[in-house]
C-alpha cells in the first residue's frame, strides 16, 4: 500500500509526457499536411503553366503554317517601314532581357568566366614552352602551331564553344552578344587553320548577324522583309558558289566528310529557297524561323569544327610539355590519347550542336515527343515483353560499361601498373580482371536499367547449361584454360614462345583465345586450350637471355688452343654478348675434313639473331686474319681405264669414259 502513491505519480507523469508527445506529433503532422498542400498547389500551378506553355507553343507552331502578311509586292501599299524609334525600343527590350538573365543566372556567368580564365591561363602556359611546338607539315602539327601562335584566341574560342551547354535557356539577344564577342578570335584561328574558308565564313557571319538584328525587331514589315529576303538570296548565292566544282564547300574534307559537307550545303540551299518563297508570299514567321535556324546551324557547324581542331592541337601541344613528357603513358601513347580526347570532345560538341539546331528549328518538343513515343513501343514475342526504351537503356548502359572497362584497362596497363614492382603476368591479370569485373557490373546495371527481373536469368542459366553440355564444350574449355593462363601465368604477355610450328611473341591473353605475333609480322589467334594441352617452349619465362651455339670447322693442322682463344676473344668483343655466364669455346670432334669447334655464349633473346650474325662475321674475319683456313667438303674423282680386251660399248669399257655434252643445233 505504501508503494501505491509513487506508482500513481509515475503513471501521471507518463500520461502527461504522452500527451505532450501527442501534441508535438499533431503539430508536426499538421505542418507536414500544410507542406503537402503547398506542394500540391505548386504542382497544380506548374501544370497550368506547362499547359499554357504548350498552348503557346502550339499557337506558334500553328502560326508557321498561316500567311499573316500580304505578299511582298503588296506590302508597301499596306504598311510602312518601321521607324528608328521602333528599332531602338526593340533593342532596349532585348537589352533588358539580357540584364534580367544576367541577374537571374550569376552562377552560370561565373562558371563561363572561370572557364575562360582557366583556358587562357593554360594556353599561355603551353605557349611559354618552346618544346610544346611540333613541326607543322602534318595537319596535327599545323593545329599545334596555330594554338601556340594564338593562345588567347584559341582559349576564348574553346570557352565559347561551351556556351550552349552552360546557357541552354539564354535569350536570343544574349546568344547574339556571345556570337559577336567570339567573332574576332574565331576569324583569327580560322584564318590560320583554313585560309580558304576565311572569306566565306565572314560572309556567313555577316548574314547571320543581319538576320538576327532583323529578327529582334517585332515589326519587320515591309522594309525588314526586304532585308530578310536579301539575306536569303545572298545565302542561296553563297551555297551555289560553294557547291560548284572547286567551290569552297567541296575543297575541304575527305571521304564521307566531303560528302557530308556537300549534302549540308544542298540542304541549306533548299531551306533558304523555301524561306525566300514563304517571305515573298507573306508567311514571314516561317521565313524568319527557317532563315535564322539555317544560318545559325551553319555558323554553329563552323564553330564546332574549328573548336575540335583547336582542342586536338591544344592536347598535342600540352602533351609535349617537359613535365608531361616525364610520364610513360604520354611518351608511349601520345597518339591514342590525342585521338580519344578529340573524339570525346567532338561527340560532346556534336550533341550540343544538334540540340541547338533542334531548338533553332523549334523541333525540340516534337523530337522529344517522337522519341518518347518510339521508346514506348512494346516488343512482345512469347514470354518476352519489353519496350524499345528498355532495349535502348540496356544497350547504352552496356556500351558505357564496355567503354569504361577499356579506359580502365588502358590506364592500368600504361600508367599505374608499370610504375609498380610487379611482373608482366600479374599486371596483365590485374588489368584483365578489372576490365571484366567492370563489364560484369555494367551488365548487371544494364539489366536493371532495362527493367528485367534477375530471377529470369535462372532459366537462361539452365538453357546455357544444356547448350554447354551439347555443343559448347570447346568454348568452356578455352575459357577455363584462359583463366589458368591468366592466374597461373605459365605464359605471359610479351613472352617469346614456340608452340608446334608456331613461334612468336605473345601480344594478348584473353578469356577464350590469345594472340601471338610471329616474327614474320602475322597475328595468329591461338585457342587457350593449346597452351595447356600442348608443349610450349617459353624462351622468356625465367629471364630474357638465350644461349647461342655457333659451330665452326677449321683445317687440319691448326692449333686447337689458338682457335679457341680466337673464338673467345671474338665473342667477348661483342657488346651484346653477356659476361655472366661467360662465353665458352669447345673442341667438339674430328670431322671428315675439318676440326670441329663450337662457340657458346649468352645474349638477350630480343635481338639474338643479329648478334649471332655479327659474331659469325667477326669469327670469319678473325680466322682469315690469323691465317687459319676454313675447309669445305672435297670429292676426288678417280678415272679408271678399261682393259683393251673389253668389248666395245660394254659397261666395263664405259667406266672412265666421259662423253662430251651434246650441244643443241642452231
Amino acid at each position: 500500500i505504501a508503494a501505491l502513491p509513487p506508482l500513481l505519480a509515475r503513471a501521471v507523469e507518463l500520461r502527461d509526457r504522452a500527451a505532450a508527445v501527442e501534441q508535438i506529433v499533431h503539430k508536426r503532422l499538421a505542418s507536414v499536411l500544410e507542406v503537402q498542400d503547398r506542394v500540391l498547389a505548386l504542382k497544380l500551378k506548374l501544370a497550368d503553366l506547362l499547359a499554357s506553355v504548350r498552348a503557346v507553343e502550339a499557337a506558334r507552331t500553328q502560326e508557321l503554317l498561316e500567311v499573316e502578311s500580304a505578299p511582298l509586292w503588296r506590302a508597301f501599299g499596306h504598311g510602312r517601314s518601321p521607324l528608328p524609334a521602333a528599332w531602338l525600343r526593340a533593342l532596349d527590350l532585348n537589352a533588358r532581357a539580357c540584364g534580367r538573365y544576367l541577374a537571374a543566372e550569376p552562377g552560370r556567368i561565373a562558371a563561363q568566366l572561370l572557364l575562360l580564365a582557366v583556358l587562357i591561363a593554360a594556353g599561355l602556359a603551353v605557349t611559354r614552352s618552346r618544346r610544346a611546338v611540333l613541326p607543322p607539315p602534318t595537319p596535327a602539327g599545323r593545329a599545334v602551331e596555330v594554338v601556340s601562335a594564338h593562345p588567347v584566341a584559341s582559349s576564348v574560342l574553346l570557352g565559347l564553344v561551351a556556351t550552349p551547354l552552360l546557357h541552354p535557356s539564354a535569350p536570343t539577344a544574349f546568344t547574339l552578344a556571345v556570337f559577336v564577342a567570339g567573332l574576332p578570335p574565331f576569324f583569327r584561328v580560322v584564318g590560320a587553320l583554313a585560309p580558304d574558308w576565311r572569306r566565306p565564313l565572314r560572309w556567313l557571319a555577316a548574314l547571320f548577324a543581319v538576320e538576327s538584328l532583323v529578327a529582334i525587331v517585332v515589326d519587320v514589315a515591309p522594309a525588314g522583309r526586304v532585308v530578310l529576303l536579301g539575306v536569303e538570296l545572298l545565302g542561296l548565292l553563297g551555297c551555289w558558289v560553294g557547291l560548284r566544282r572547286g567551290g569552297w564547300l567541296r575543297v575541304h574534307g575527305e571521304g564521307r566528310w566531303r560528302a557530308a559537307i556537300a549534302a549540308a550545303g544542298v540542304g541549306a540551299a533548299v531551306v533558304l529557297a523555301i524561306s525566300a518563297v514563304t517571305n515573298v508570299l507573306g508567311n514571314v514567321t516561317l521565313s524568319e524561323l527557317l532563315a535564322a535556324a539555317t544560318l545559325g546551324s551553319a555558323c554553329g557547324t563552323a564553330v564546332v569544327a574549328t573548336g575540335v581542331a583547336v582542342f586536338a592541337g591544344a592536347c598535342r601541344a600540352a602533351l609535349h610539355l617537359p613535365w608531361t613528357r616525364s610520364f610513360r603513358i604520354v611518351r608511349e601513347q601520345e597518339q591514342p590519347i590525342v585521338t580519344r580526347g578529340a573524339r570525346i570532345f567532338r561527340s560532346i560538341a556534336i550533341v550540343a550542336w544538334v540540340y541547338q539546331t533542334l531548338r533553332a528549328f523549334r523541333a525540340t518538343q516534337g523530337f522529344g515527343d517522337f522519341a518518347r513515343e518510339a521508346l514506348a513501343v512494346r516488343l512482345k514475342v512469347g514470354a518476352i515483353d519489353v519496350t524499345l526504351g528498355d532495349v535502348f537503356a540496356f544497350a547504352v548502359t552496356l556500351w558505357l560499361a564496355v567503354w569504361l572497362s577499356r579506359a580502365l584497362k588502358f590506364v592500368l596497363d600504361e600508367a599505374l601498373l608499370p610504375s609498380l614492382d610487379i611482373t608482366r603476368g600479374k599486371a596483365a591479370a590485374i588489368s584483365t580482371t578489372a576490365k571484366y569485373a567492370v563489364i560484369a557490373l555494367g551488365f548487371s546495371f544494364a539489366t536493371l536499367a532495362a527493367g528485367m527481373e534477375m530471377t529470369r536469368f535462372t532459366v537462361l542459366a539452365g538453357t546455357l547449361g544444356v547448350g554447354i553440355g551439347f555443343g559448347l564444350q570447346n568454348v568452356v574449355n578455352n575459357f577455363v584454360c584462359g583463366l589458368i593462363l591468366l592466374y597461373e601465368q605459365p605464359v605471359q604477355v610479351g613472352d617469346l614462345i614456340e608452340i608446334g610450328q608456331l613461334s612468336g611473341e605473345v601480344k594478348r591473353i584473353g578469356v577464350r583465345s590469345s594472340t601471338v605475333r610471329t616474327f614474320q609480322g602475322a597475328d595468329v589467334i591461338v585457342p587457350n586450350s593449346n597452351f595447356i594441352s600442348a608443349e610450349v617452349v617459353n624462351w622468356t619465362r625465367s629471364d630474357r637471355n638465350r644461349r647461342v651455339d655457333i659451330s665452326i670447322g677449321v683445317a687440319y693442322g691448326a692449333e686447337p688452343r689458338r682457335v679457341q682463344d680466337l673464338l673467345l676473344e671474338t665473342a667477348r668483343a661483342c657488346p651484346a654478348v653477356a659476361t655472366v655466364p661467360d662465353a665458352v669455346a669447345l673442341f667438339t670432334k674430328f670431322g671428315d675434313s675439318a676440326l670441329q669447334f663450337e662457340l657458346r655464349f649468352w645474349t638477350p633473346v630480343d635481338d639474338w639473331v643479329n648478334t649471332a650474325s655479327g659474331v659469325r662475321a667477326a669469327i670469319n674475319q678473325a680466322l682469315v686474319g690469323a691465317g687459319i683456313a676454313i675447309p669445305f667438303p672435297q670429292l676426288d674423282l678417280w678415272v679408271r681405264s678399261a682393259p683393251p680386251s673389253a668389248p666395245k660399248g660394254s659397261a666395263v669399257q664405259s667406266i672412265g669414259r666421259i662423253e662430251p655434252p651434246t650441244l643443241p643445233r642452231r
